[in-house]
């Protein structure tokens, strides 16, 4: 992380507010002094007064020409650069800065959003993609520590939702000094679909590249392969790899690179120690095991869906599969599973081997062929159940009265 006493930018940012022109800023930058810490001791040591001559011998070959204003400006300007420096120690040796919330300068945030924009060159930064102020303090945190530490997506917020949010109030740090400071606000994004991780992901390589962290086209690449993995074929019986997957390999990718890398700032021969050891993840068998397609559960179907039947006379034609419902019970076969049926209007057991029907068709009464006889009977009239004709000879008596030897 560059600070204010190592920025480029914010050294350039105070030599034009205390009144130095841009030449005699460029001459400064010839001799080397393009940081506040270098300019501190350029001269003499932070305890140390520099004299007039030795600063007017900064900005012209001529000391003469100096005037009292650019002297002014330049004396400011090593005030400045002295003080923060004995600051910075100071804090050092005490331990007060352990706790302190880790920042960008301004003027070097605005450096570098602008020389990524110049660099990624079709990437539009704005909208969904554009990173808030706050996923650069984020990664500033781990780049200070210089350790690897997860830096979780959900964490990676957009500029949109930082601006329209509420400021944070204060707190109150109970200790040696008691002292009232801003709240932390820990801003969180949602993430609900594959569009949200995916711009999520997008963002953290954006301040990673930005922080100098890793390359953006090396972590981009660590997404990709992540992403991938919810687009691949899954056997027959299992599903394809979840949300949830992706970000428990990634969480145990950054865990992975924390036992291997031990430092994160830029090398001598100027490579990033991330760039590599995310390039090595994509083969790691204890990573890509989180990846791995889950069997479906016993409730979903994997039956395919029927296919096209086709002939050489007729266009194609899908096949109908008419699916039992839960009412309907399974055939169990020829007359079983059959509703018993009520037994009144059997012929009785008397009339067995009898004319149900005379020679017109038309059916006769049990009951007045029988012993019991018919309640009508006696009227001489049918009743709605039958004629009163003998089963037997089809005459005008009953059954059980009849002569004749055969029906």
């Amino acid at each position: 992380m560059a600070t204010i006493l190592e920025s480029d930018s914010a050294f350039n940012a105070r030599a034009f507010n205390h009144g130095l022109t841009r030449p005699q800023l460029q001459r400064l930058q010839n001799h080397g002094l393009t940081s506040l810490s270098k300019l501190a001791f350029s001269i003499t040591t932070p305890a140390t007064v520099p004299t007039d001559d030795a600063l007017r011998g900064l900005l012209d070959e001529n000391p003469d020409e100096v005037t009292v204003g650019q002297l002014s400006s330049t004396r400011r300007l090593m005030f400045d650069a002295q003080t923060l420096c004995a600051s910075q120690i100071k804090s050092t040796l005490n331990g007060s800065g352990s706790g302190k919330k880790a920042e960008f300068v301004p003027a070097e945030l605005a450096t570098r959003i602008q020389g990524q924009k110049t660099r990624l060159l079709g990437m539009e930064l704005t909208g969904p993609l554009e990173c808030s102020h706050s996923s650069y303090d984020y990664v500033a945190k781990m780049l200070e520590a210089d350790v690897p530490m997860y830096l979780e997506p959900h964490r990676f917020t957009t500029r949109a939702s930082e601006v329209s949010r509420e400021r944070p109030g204060k707190e109150l740090v109970l200790d040696n000094v008691n002292t009232v400071k801003d709240m932390e606000n820990k801003d969180k994004c949602q993430i609900s679909n594959e569009l949200q991780l995916h711009q999520a992901l997008t963002r953290r390589s954006f301040a990673c590249d930005l922080m100098q962290a890793c390359s953006f086209r090396t972590m981009e690449k660590w997404h990709r392969h992540l992403l991938d993995q919810m687009q691949m074929n899954s056997p027959l019986g299992f599903c394809q790899p979840t949300m949830e997957q992706v970000l428990r390999a990634d969480r145990a990718a950054w865990v992975k690179m924390a036992e291997k890398v031990t430092r994160l700032k830029l090398q001598g021969d100027g490579s990033l120690p991330l760039n590599k050891a995310l390039d090595d993840l994509q083969t790691d068998p204890a990573i890509m095991f989180h990846l791995l397609p889950l069997p479906l559960d016993k409730g979903v179907s994997t039956a395919k869906k029927p296919e096209l039947k086709t002939t050489d006379d007729t266009a194609q034609k899908p096949i109908h599969i008419r699916k039992k419902t839960k009412k309907e019970k399974p055939s169990k076969g020829k007359g079983k599973g059959k509703t018993k049926t009520n037994n009144k209007g059997r012929m009785p057991v008397e009339l067995i081997g009898l004319h149900q029907q005379d020679k017109a068709g038309k059916r006769m009464c049990y009951n007045y062929n029988l012993e019991k006889g018919c309640n009508l009977a006696s009227t001489g009239q049918d009743c709605g159940k039958g004629l009163h004709s003998c089963m037997r000879c089809f005459g005008p008596h009953p059954a059980h009265q009849c002569n004749s030897p055969s029906a």
